[in-house]
């Protein structure tokens, strides 16, 4: 059974400072994509601000009512190679079939066209609350969280070249989060891989990879559901 997806940033503990922490670091790539049509997908995404972004056509979607589109991410309404940014902010930590989602932005995105995706990091002090009882049926600790590696290998699969890789929030959420603290810093100078969060930001190829190294890679993985990390195992 799918998890309950989250709409608002509110909904995470310090939610409104990890939004502004994920805006700022966004600050600098949005000047650099250009096209016409940027997709959001999901509450969270909607509530980014993207006004740097060049691109002016801009489409919020999702299930829930009050955005641009309402849609199943999983089956987009949108012709094949006509979308030319699209951003998924935790979304597939909370969807049922992640690797469906790509696919259908994949088949949505033109050639050279940008993917960025944000999401829970489960190598990260957050996986603390995973360990307390009151705490798993929480977001985002109710969610099935993904190690960085496979969201790379599933773009690599989908043909993407991956141009950003960053941690952010150093932070466990089990306390009110405070930006630029010391204990932060210090946590990402020593383990910089252990961010809370992910953000990765990927550019489709012109030529994907072909069908032989798909099946090759394949092979020497066998690509089943990840571990749900963040789940808990009782629910439906």
């Amino acid at each position: 059974m799918e998890t309950s997806v989250l709409t608002k940033w509110e909904q995470l503990p310090s939610g409104e400072t990890i939004q502004s922490i994920v805006e700022q670091s966004l600050v600098t790539w949005w000047p650099r994509i250009f096209g016409y049509h940027l997709l959001k997908i999901g509450g969270l995404s909607q509530q980014l601000d993207t006004r740097l972004c060049p691109i002016h056509h801009q489409i919020s979607a999702d299930r829930d009512i009050g955005l641009s589109i309402r849609l199943e991410p999983s089956q987009l309404p949108f012709q094949s190679h006509s979308i030319d940014a699209c951003i998924l902010s935790c979304l597939l930590d909370f969807h049922v079939d992640p690797l469906r989602v790509l696919r259908e932005v994949d088949r949505c995105l033109v050639p050279a066209g940008h993917l960025l995706l944000i999401g829970f990091n489960p190598m990260s002090p957050l996986m603390i609350g995973n360990f307390i009882p009151s705490y798993r049926q929480k977001p985002p600790w109710q969610g099935n969280f993904f190690m960085p590696s496979r969201i790379k290998d599933w773009l690599a699969l989908l043909g993407y070249q991956l141009i950003h890789d960053e941690r952010l929030v150093y932070h466990h959420l089990l306390t009110p989060l405070s930006i630029n603290s010391s204990g932060q810093r210090m946590l990402e100078n020593i383990f910089p891989t252990t961010g809370a969060l992910y953000l990765m930001i990927a550019r489709k190829l012109n030529v994907p990879l072909t069908s032989s190294l798909i099946k090759s890679r394949l092979k020497k993985k066998a690509w089943i559901p990840a571990a749900q990390v963040g789940r808990n195992t009782n629910m439906g």
